[in-house]
């Protein structure tokens, strides 16, 4: 039976004694309550690390050395002295010790409900590998036991640990999140580490008292492995969770005992770009295989969303939320198995953060533009353009995803089907972009006129206010227009536009982003200019989204990459929202400083107040959620 990665048996058995250290409170002498408690603490240590053939054997294998009967009536469950029988695995069960029974963790599962003032990105309909996800971090939290989630791209590793720290009470926690890759080293991580923690005494350093510093690391296996065979982050850590303790990087390399901290990590398989990772190293934390979802799962995930979004539609509508569900969830499995990256295609990478997206754009619809079945089945066909379609790079696959979509619209909408199916596809809600006092309304734009008529008219406008720009409206631009458009306007969506120079790539992001609203960013490289540089240039860019609270797309293309550092923080803009560490500790603690050192004072005695009464973490995070978005083009397509 094999894991995800090389655990050591030692370490499995210590894993176990944690967990019952997690799970027991207080003595316990009836033994049949102990075995109860000790099999859920087993299948979570011995079997945490098992792939899905191998939870299968060690679940007979453990159910024949416990010999239990089997209590298998629906609805009734089993009690000490019994195993229960209604699910194929003893995984699919939790012991609840407040009412002495087995329950299944699928009745444990809260309820979703849809809050339409909510952003998509901050959605998390829980299932049954997310409610188990947290319970088990709830367990290792409490008793301060490193802890590892692995599993695929699309598991919810991230989502979930994120969704369990944001309800954290933040009178006594500290969060700080860490995303690694290939080039992140060890003097990053300590950087981090240090801007988060205070002076307590001559050599211990700490989080401020009262408080613990938990700190998540996404991505753990990312760092490039060295010339000798080490992961330079994973060795600084490794000293830290052992010895409680790392060197000052100055002349005199001086102790510091770091207290008051915990660690929560998150990788996927090794693979990819991924290395393995010291089972040394591992043995520290308590690991656990997260599962991918179930087709069931996704369902539940993506129909509960949509449901909850069109419970103003017609009834029509609502009806059709769950086929929509299931058409979006076929197409994705045929895409997937169709279409698989190679070497001249290794962007063919798709996850469920694809389908994600897909339903991101089907929840900017409203009622009053969208009263039929069919315009909710073309809107749907339109975000599975985007999301599948626009990445691809010949005609041939762009040809057999259209065919995927047209045979699942004819198959279930067939009486839609000349609506749905007809062309130009365009779809956005710049109707009004030059009027701001006006609400933006996501819609059909119809044809290819009314789309140039609009963009016409904000070139225009854009001409008066910023340098000419000598742009044909032609019906591919428009395309290309409306889709990065599109994708600039949703909550966190970041553009990679891809094709030979000179096809406009810049100019249509800058018109897209004029017609969204959002200034534009963009560095300007000079003679010397270094990483150091490139971090002042993204504290001003930090400095307007915080301070001046504005909306900005930041360009960046290839030739701006004057050093390979450069995207590394631009990776970790992308995926923690900062390219840390760009502040000290210092910097962020005093409340007459901005995060980066530059001297202000927040306008308005509300602001003022909130600033001096929030904590340091608080203050970070109110920069953090302010928008930027990063288009990048490289030397047709479009990704996001």
């Amino acid at each position: 039976m094999y894991g995800l990665n090389r655990v050591f048996s030692t370490s499995q058995v210590t894993q176990l004694a944690k967990m019952l250290d997690a799970l027991l409170e207080g003595e316990i002498e009836d033994p049949d309550l102990l075995e109860c408690f000790f099999l859920e603490a087993l299948y979570f240590s011995l079997g945490a690390s098992l792939l899905e053939d191998g939870r299968i054997k060690f679940d007979e294998s453990v159910k024949r050395i416990a010999s239990l009967p089997t209590a298998d009536t629906e609805e009734v469950w089993a009690k000490p002295g019994e195993l229960p029988g209604q699910l194929p695995t003893l995984y699919e069960f939790h012991f609840d010790s407040k009412r002495n029974q087995w329950i299944p963790w699928s009745k444990l599962v809260p309820e979703y409900v849809h809050d339409h003032q909510r952003k998509f990105i901050d959605i998390l309909v829980h299932t049954v590998d997310t409610t188990r996800t947290t319970w088990i971090l709830e367990r290792m939290v409490k008793i301060k036991q490193p802890v590892i989630f692995v599993g695929e791209s699309g598991t919810s590793k991230t989502a979930a640990t994120q969704n369990f720290l944001r309800h954290l009470s933040e009178d006594t926690n500290i969060v700080l999140m860490v995303s690694f890759s290939s080039r992140t080293t060890s003097m990053d991580i300590q950087r981090n580490l240090e801007a988060n923690v205070e002076k307590r005494t001559r050599d211990t350093y700490g989080p401020p008292m009262g408080k613990y510093l938990l700190v998540f690391m996404d991505d753990m296996n990312m760092p490039k492995v060295d010339e000798y065979g080490t992961q330079q982050p994973i060795a600084l850590l490794k000293l830290l969770l052992e010895k409680g303790y790392l060197y000052d990087r100055g002349k005199e390399l001086n102790c510091k005992n770091i207290r008051d901290l915990g660690f929560i990590a998150a990788m996927g398989k090794a693979g990819g770009g991924r290395n393995e990772v010291d089972p040394r190293f591992l043995s520290l934390f308590s690991t656990f295989n997260v599962p991918f979802p179930s087709e069931e799962s996704l369902h539940l995930i993506y129909f509960s969303i949509l449901k909850g979004h069109t419970a103003d539609f017609h009834e029509s509508i609502v009806a059709v939320s769950g086929l929509l569900t299931s058409c979006t969830l076929t197409l994705y499995k045929n895409i997937v198995q169709d279409l698989p990256p190679t070497p001249s295609k290794f962007h063919y990478i798709f996850n469920l953060r694809d389908l994600s997206r897909v339903f991101n754009g089907l929840v900017l619809t409203n009622p009053q533009r969208f009263q039929t079945v069919a315009q909710m089945v073309r809107v749907w066909r339109n975000e599975c353009l985007r999301v599948f379609h626009d990445r691809l790079i010949n005609k041939t696959d762009k040809q057999l995803v259209q065919d995927h979509i047209g045979n699942l619209v004819l198959e279930h909408f067939e009486e839609d089907e000349e609506v749905v199916m007809r062309d130009p596809i365009l779809f956005g809600d710049f109707r009004m972009a030059l009027h701001e006092e006006e609400t933006r309304i996501y819609e059909d734009i119809q044809d290819y006129e009314a789309a140039k008529a609009l963009f016409q008219e904000i070139l225009e406008e854009y001409n008066e206010i910023n340098t000419r720009m000598n742009l044909v409206l032609f019906d591919d631009a428009l395309e290309h227009l409306t889709r990065v458009h599109r994708i600039i306007r949703m909550d966190h969506g970041h553009a990679l536009l891809v094709g030979v120079g000179g096809s406009g790539k810049q100019l249509l992001a800058r018109l897209a982003a004029f017609t969204a609203g959002y200034e534009v960013f963009e560095i300007l490289l000079s003679r010397g200019y270094s990483e150091n540089s490139f971090r002042e240039d993204l504290k001003s860019l930090y400095m307007k989204l915080g301070l001046e609270n504005k909306t900005v797309m930041f360009l960046f293309t290839d030739a701006h990459v004057a050093e390979e550092g450069f995207l590394e923080l631009i990776n970790n803009m992308l995926t923690s929202g900062t390219p840390r560490p760009v502040a000290s500790g210092a910097h962020q603690a005093d409340p007459h400083h901005s995060p980066w050192g530059w001297v202000w004072l927040p306008s308005g005695p509300a602001l003022t107040s909130w600033w001096a009464s929030t904590a340091l973490g608080g203050r970070w995070k109110y920069f953090l959620t302010q928008h930027c978005w990063v288009p990048r083009r490289e030397t047709p397509g479009c990704l996001h």
